[in-house]
């Protein structure tokens, strides 16, 4: 979902978690202020170098407090009482607090709850309510998520014909080919398998290619980047991906990896426009018309809470 602001450091891959995919769903408690007998820890799943051993030494439970989702980088951890996940999280916090010499990356913890069974819905349902249509928006301000912005005209048309050119005359074998998409990385390759981009995957010197570098250098002076590389102590991008949908090509709902883009996400939409959805369990769908030439920023709740897709 285009560049990254930040990149991780290096992240240990030392013991697998070997669990099954965790039986239980958990999901944000109803007010921020709520404190449960759960915790939810991001950067602290399998794909970030984290077993089931590991985590147990670090909050002083058993395995069956541990509900560590197959390859993912977040892990939930289960306590008897509501005070023993409190002080166990203030440990945590207060440990990180003071320099480490373990190249992790640090270790978010927020409250969490059991999510209420859902009911198994008949297929038809299921079509039924994907196709309900969703009314598109065409300014970010209509979406109402904090954090969501989308900057109009970022670059002009004769920059938008340059920047693809430079990308179709880019080496074919530079290119990787997924399943309905292919994708090119500059500065640091995204591991689609241990979902990470780290040091292990550092293209040459690690510096993006020339004919993007106006485009970094509008970036720093954006309002709505500046705010966020403050808010959330990030750097200018080091990280590109650039991903070429095809007509009629969409994408999966997700969010992306937090251990392996740090801070803002930036995604410029060159060639054609297309539109983007975004959903979390307790609010309705949205829908964002994204233009061409257009610059779409995620930081914050729009970054780390909503799902973003093209359906």
């Amino acid at each position: 979902s285009g560049p990254a602001v930040g990149v991780s450091a290096s992240m240990s891959s030392e013991g697998d978690c070997r669990q099954e995919p965790a039986k239980v769903s958990f999901c944000k408690p109803r007010s921020k202020e709520s404190r449960t007998r759960h915790l939810y820890v991001a950067n602290c799943g399998p794909s970030c170098g984290w077993d089931v051993q590991g985590v147990c030494k670090l909050f002083g439970v058993d395995a069956s407090h541990v509900h560590a989702p197959t390859g993912r980088s977040h892990v939930f951890v289960s306590f008897d009482t509501v005070e023993d996940a409190v002080a166990a999280k203030t440990s945590v916090e207060t440990s990180q607090a003071y320099p480490s010499t373990e190249r992790r990356p640090r270790l978010v913890l927020s409250f969490a709850e059991v999510a209420p069974a859902k009911q198994k819905l008949h297929p038809l349902q299921v079509l039924q309510e994907s196709a309900q249509e969703v009314p598109v928006c065409t300014h970010a301000e209509q979406v109402s998520i904090p954090g969501l912005h989308l900057v109009h005209n970022f670059v002009d048309e004769v920059e938008e014909l340059r920047l693809v050119a430079e990308t179709d005359a880019e080496d074919e074998n530079r290119w990787q080919h997924l399943a309905r998409r292919r994708v090119l990385h500059y500065g640091y390759a995204f591991d689609y398998r241990r979902r990470v981009a780290d040091a292990k995957t550092v293209i040459g010197r690690g510096e993006l290619p020339f004919h993007v570098s106006y485009v970094v250098d509008r970036l720093s002076q954006q309002p709505q980047v500046q705010n966020a590389i403050k808010r959330e102590h990030a750097s200018l991008p080091n990280q590109l991906t650039i991903n070429e949908y095809r007509r009629g090509v969409g994408l999966a709902p997700h969010v992306d990896t937090h251990s392996a883009f740090s801070g803002a996400l930036l995604s410029l939409t060159v060639g054609g426009h297309t539109v983007m959805e975004f959903r979390r369990e307790d609010s309705p769908r949205k829908a964002l018309l994204l233009p061409r030439r257009s610059l779409l920023v995620l930081e914050g709740e729009a970054r780390y809470a909503w799902q973003h897709y093209i359906p």
